[in-house]
This record gives C-alpha cells, sequence and structure tokens, in this order.
C-alpha cells in the first residue's frame, strides 16, 4: 500500500510520462473516493466489440 501523496511519484517510477502519472493518480483517487459520475443516458456509438475487434485485428 502506498500513501495517495507518493502515487504520482510512484506511476513515474514505472515508466509513465508526467501526463499519465497526473492522469492515473486522479483516476486512482477518484476510484477510491467513489467520485465517478454516471450519465443516466449516456451517448452510445454504433459500432459493436465484435466489430471494433474484427477491423483491428485486420489491420494489424
Amino acid at each position: 500500500m502506498m500513501p495517495r501523496e507518493q502515487w504520482d511519484h510512484g506511476y513515474h517510477k514505472l515508466g509513465f510520462s508526467d501526463p499519465a502519472a497526473i492522469s492515473y493518480t486522479r483516476m486512482t483517487g477518484a476510484s477510491l473516493d467513489g467520485g465517478f459520475d454516471y450519465d443516466e443516458k449516456p451517448i452510445r456509438g454504433v459500432t459493436t466489440l465484435s466489430e471494433y475487434i474484427r477491423k483491428l485485428v485486420a489491420r494489424s
């Protein structure tokens, strides 16, 4: 367990860039603090997971 004030440094030690370390620090805090807001009517696209994977495999 790492103290909250060391999360940013910990992500840097793992090789995260400055912006990524900051982002992951914020996401970790939000996850642990229950701070995610969920829209009751999310906007959804039309691409299915199967279609996305098929296109991804075709490109590789």
